[in-house]
Parts: structure tokens; C-alpha cells; sequence
């Protein structure tokens, strides 16, 4: 669903704004494989400690003071929903970095 990519990466660009307030760079790089579509996204920003890793994507958890917690936790159902996955990826002290997945329908 088109519209829901857009809220991902509404979101996520969000994310990372929020995470460089100096400002900073976003990277996206599109790999189309064989079987899989890969769509890596990496900020400069303060990253995610490796200690919350596995509750970043629950709702309502967040580390910022007017946080709401919902914005990974959707990007993720939507995700989900339209047949791919998210992944964060540890880089110690190089920002946030997470792959999407998305399987190709023949």
C-alpha cells in the first residue's frame, strides 16, 4: 500500500529529524534481489542503545520527554501488513539504522 511506505518513512525521517537537532544526513539505498526487496535507512543521529534494541518496536515505550512511543511501533504493524519486515541494526556511536524487507510476489 502506497500510502502506507509513506507513513514509514514520514515517520522515520521524523525519527531521525528529532535525533539531529544540529542537523546531519539520512541515508536510503534500495536493493531489489532475486526474492527480496531491501531498503536500508541510517541516520546520523544519536542512534539507539544497544540495551533497548528489544523494546523499541512496542508501543508506547520512548526515551523522549514529549514522546509518545507509537512511531516505530506503527511503522512496524505497517510493515507487517503489507508482507515485509523491519529490523534494526546495531552501529555503535554512528546513529539509527534499520533494514525493511520486503518479499517480490511473482
Amino acid at each position: 500500500n502506497p500510502q502506507h511506505l509513506k507513513q514509514v518513512f514520514l515517520n522515520l525521517l521524523k525519527n531521525s529529524i528529532e535525533a539531529m537537532p544540529d542537523g546531519g544526513m539520512i541515508f536510503v539505498n534500495i536493493n531489489s534481489q532475486k526474492e527480496v526487496v531491501k531498503i536500508s535507512y541510517s541516520d546520523t543521529g544519536h542512534g539507539i542503545p544497544a540495551e533497548l534494541a528489544d523494546k523499541i518496536f512496542q508501543p508506547f515505550f520512548t526515551t523522549r520527554e514529549k514522546g509518545m512511543g507509537l512511531g516505530l511501533a506503527i511503522i512496524k504493524n505497517l510493515i507487517v501488513e503489507n508482507g515485509g519486515n523491519i529490523y534494526w541494526i546495531e552501529q555503535k556511536g554512528q546513529g539509527a539504522h534499520f533494514i525493511i524487507e520486503f518479499a517480490k510476489h511473482a
